[in-house]
């Protein structure tokens, strides 16, 4: 889960990043930082992360390149969170309105929907997962 919390946020955060402190000219709204906020539960429900996944951030950069920096916690406590090894680099493209594809370092490639409002990033991503079909929501907020 923890791992998909990060696709996530790294689908999301390709498509639709901006910093205050950086501000972009290209017109792109996803350029800049997003920081997680609300993921969605098995019934739908929208919840908060626990400290540690508030820390996660998204950072899209005009030449298509992203960082995604992700947080955790060795011992369970949240109070000690620490950037883990989900961290990851790569690069991201927008195939088509509201669809992202983002490539890890290491080579994986990861596709979903997004879209922008105001300061609010939603990115939908699909998976498989015990040979179900499971969609997951993600929200962040520009930083």
């Amino acid at each position: 889960m923890k791992k998909l919390l990060v696709l996530s946020a790294a689908l999301l955060g390709i498509f639709f990043t901006s910093c205050s402190s950086d501000d972009d000219d290209s017109g792109n709204p996803l350029i800049g930082s997003w920081g997680f906020f609300q993921d969605e539960n098995a019934n739908g429900e929208l919840e908060e992360g626990d400290e540690c996944s508030k820390k996660l951030t998204l950072i899209f950069r005009e030449d298509m390149s992203f960082e995604l920096e992700a947080y955790g916690s060795i011992t369970g406590d949240p109070d000690e969170c620490e950037k883990d090894s989900d961290s990851d680099t790569g690069t991201w493209a927008i195939l088509s309105e509201g669809l992202l594809a983002i490539t890890y370092s290491e080579g994986d490639v990861e596709q979903g929907m997004y879209s922008i409002d105001g300061n609010t990033l939603t990115i939908i991503n699909e998976y498989e997962s015990n040979g179900e079909t499971e969609t997951e929501r993600s929200i962040y907020i520009r930083k």
